[in-house]
């Protein structure tokens, strides 16, 4: 019986120690993939480039995706989009039906006067998922699912953002799940959006749902990461709104405030990332969905 308990103890040490926890080295460098492919709007072949390259990534760790394929009407006509979601199930069983989604864009702002590469603004976000997906894939938790969710058409398609021409594939995925009632099992969703920047410094969203907030600040000094955030406040629209308006409580993750973060901006380039942001955002959301598996 000894014996038995040693070998046990044994397997479960070797079980923790090749678990990998979150690499924002290894963020940056999906990031920089995307990136070299260049301009990603939706419906472009450089976006058909990095969805071969998600599939790729996901299927060395194991991982396929539901894709959630439709056409968006949009104001220069219907575009093929595509939503992305990983779902790795809870250890227990009995929670399995419990689900945190952590969600972002991987398409970039379509411009015709400048070769926007979004590295920060599309490129970040889907680098960080990629590694989140890496990580939680070899270490599945165990009172809680989480979702991937990977999102097309955050960008407007045509000109400045508009509540009509924004968060298409977030808006179709939402109702999706209302139709099949899944959106019943989503307890929350922790949206990531620009996240890359040298100088991070995460605002407070105030369309979020105020407990989320508080829990993601709270799981972030838990981890000795509390200066990532600062004190100023300010309305966001991101891929969220669609969420929080079925009901979901959400929080989105955004840095507008860091010195210039080159929003919209061809200069918004690999040059302006670091993998020591990225790693900073993957170890508080990592902490902040055992916050919200341990909430009653």
């Amino acid at each position: 019986m000894r014996a038995l308990a040693i070998v046990v103890f044994a397997a479960s040490l070797a079980a923790a120690q090749t678990a990998p926890t979150f690499s924002g080295r290894d963020a940056l460098a999906y990031t920089k993939t995307a990136v070299d492919f260049g301009p990603r709007p939706s419906g472009s072949p450089a976006l058909d480039q990095t969805r071969k390259f998600i599939e790729t990534k996901l299927e060395s760790w194991k991982l396929k995706p539901e894709v959630d394929q439709f056409t968006a009407s949009t104001p220069i006509g219907p575009i093929k989009m595509y939503n992305y979601i990983v779902k790795i199930p809870a250890s227990n069983a009995s929670a399995v039906d419990r689900v945190v989604i952590v969600a972002g864009h991987y398409d970039t702002k379509r411009f015709k006067d400048i070769k926007f590469v979004g590295a920060n603004d599309g490129g970040s976000s889907m680098g960080a998922l990629l590694e989140l997906a890496h990580v939680l894939a070899a270490a599945p938790r165990k009172d809680v699912s989480v979702w991937i969710v990977f999102h097309d058409g955050e960008e407007a398609q045509e000109g400045p953002w508009t509540a009509a021409d924004s968060t298409w594939g977030a808006k179709h995925l939402v109702a999706k799940l209302q139709k099949s009632g899944e959106i019943k099992k989503v307890r929350a969703l922790i949206n990531i959006d620009m996240i890359g920047n040298r100088n991070l410094s995460m605002l407070r969203d105030t369309y979020s749902t105020s407990w989320l907030n508080d829990l993601v600040r709270q799981s972030a000094a838990s981890v000795g990461m509390a200066a990532v955030f600062n004190d100023q406040t300010t309305d966001i629209e991101d891929d969220h709104l669609p969420y929080l308006a079925a009901g979901v409580p959400c929080v989105d993750l955004i840095d507008f405030t860091s010195g210039d973060t080159f929003w919209h901006n061809e200069k918004d380039t690999m040059d302006k990332l670091s993998a020591a942001s990225l790693q900073q955002i993957g170890v508080v959301v990592l902490a902040s969905i055992d916050a919200i598996a341990a909430r009653k």
